[in-house]
């Protein structure tokens, strides 16, 4: 098992992704790894490969999904998407001029910011 610090995992993971998502993944359990001896912690590199693959494709283009798009309408009627960068941000400003739409908000999909903690 090759082991990586938390940088070398965030730049991985992909853009968007920080540090701090990834020592909360984590803590949460949705990676694997471990503190090491001087308190630093280290990711399996496994788990990073498993993380991406378990991401899917971009229904747009077939490439690595990166983002987490959330469409948020009025009585807690929500639209969920896992895309690419570029088609996150179409799909975003798409919604975001249609009628009804209260909140359009797109995380790194490996950063699971869109997990309650």
């Amino acid at each position: 098992m090759e082991e990586i610090d938390v940088a070398a995992a965030a730049r991985l993971l992909g853009s968007g992704v920080t540090e701090w998502h990834v020592r909360a993944r984590l803590r949460r359990g949705s990676l694997t790894g471990r503190r090491g001896d001087d308190g630093r912690w280290l990711v399996d590199s496994a788990a990073i490969d498993a993380a991406l693959a378990d991401a899917g494709r971009c229904g747009g283009c077939e490439s690595s999904a990166t983002e987490y798009l959330i469409v948020k309408y009025p009585d807690h009627d929500r639209v969920e998407f896992s895309l690419c960068a570029a088609h996150a941000r179409t799909a975003a400003t798409s919604y975001g001029r249609q009628h009804g739409v209260l909140e359009v908000v797109t995380y790194p999909l490996q950063g699971e910011g869109w997990l309650k903690p």
